[in-house]
């Protein structure tokens, strides 16, 4: 099935969701919430490599304070960026120079780094638990191996490693997702790669399954996005994809924990990306177009 957004990026067909373009966004996504007034504090400064690429935020170490964990393939290495209390000792004020390139003169972030030897480029990387015991672990692609998920161990060491070689990884982000699909209490990994949607979910004992694989239609998908579109407490998976034009592929989760087929929202424009807005209690799915 497919639907032409109009001009605006709205559409009809799904419950209680809706696709804005136009500045009358924050309007309508705050309708149903009462906003407070906030500000923005300095930044921190962390120096990073150029090569820097799916950023993940996630209480790692379970220390209550979110830790950071991106790709870094000028390295070839995952780096966890593990944030450090306000009264822990650190290393503050480093400045760097380097003539060929500008750099941030300062390095003053709170985060001591732990690096991940990978030995080659990684597409995209998601953080979650993926075996239920209580500790995130790490899901990445590649060329040289499509999908390996790393647990991480009572010791914070990450050498138990699980490789799927059987499909091509997409060489973007946005093609992996760790999240509780069904609501069972357990997290799922989700890949979107050139053939098809691949749902990993974990039996009794903590082990990933065979994937459940739903075939896709379009070319190149990316923009993987995991949300309850239908307002039926499941949530749906949607990305983007081209057939022809560029549209916005929808799977609505059934009652067995299975998806449907796609049905598909066509953009009269290309877009770079699709977000979801926060939702209040109450309120349907909204998201942006960019």
């Amino acid at each position: 099935m497919s639907t032409r957004l109009n001009r605006w990026g709205r559409f009809r067909g799904v419950r209680r969701a809706a696709f804005y373009l136009s500045g009358g966004l924050m309007t309508c996504a705050l309708a149903c919430a009462e906003v407070a007034p906030f500000s923005f504090s300095g930044p921190e400064v962390l120096k990073l490599d150029w090569g820097t690429r799916a950023l993940n935020v996630s209480d790692v170490n379970q220390d209550e304070l979110s830790d950071l964990v991106v790709i870094n393939n000028d390295t070839a290495q995952i780096e966890i960026l593990y944030q450090l209390a306000d009264d822990a000792a650190h290393t503050s004020g480093k400045t760097r120079l380097n003539r060929n390139r500008w750099e941030p003169p300062l390095e003053d972030a709170r985060f001591q780094s732990e690096s991940i030897t990978i030995g080659f480029p990684v597409f995209d990387l998601s953080v979650g638990d993926l075996n239920g015991d209580g500790r995130d672990d790490l899901a990445y692609t590649a060329r040289e191996v499509p999908l390996t998920v790393r647990y991480q161990n009572e010791a914070g060491q990450w050498a138990d490693t699980h490789v799927f070689d059987d499909f091509e990884a997409l060489g973007w982000t946005g093609t992996v997702r760790i999240t509780d699909v069904d609501g069972d209490g357990s997290a799922e990994l989700v890949v979107v790669a050139a053939d098809a949607l691949r749902v990993f979910r974990q039996d009794p004992h903590g082990h990933l399954s065979e994937a459940a694989v739903y075939y896709v239609t379009g070319e190149n998908p990316f923009n993987l996005l995991l949300e309850d579109v239908t307002d039926d407490g499941r949530k749906d998976v949607l990305y983007i994809s081209a057939n022809g034009d560029q549209s916005l592929a929808l799977r609505e989760q059934l009652s067995d924990g299975g998806f449907g087929p796609e049905r598909r929202f066509v953009f009269e424009r290309p877009v770079r990306g699709v977000r979801a807005m926060p939702q209040a209690e109450g309120c349907g799915a909204v998201f942006l177009l960019g």
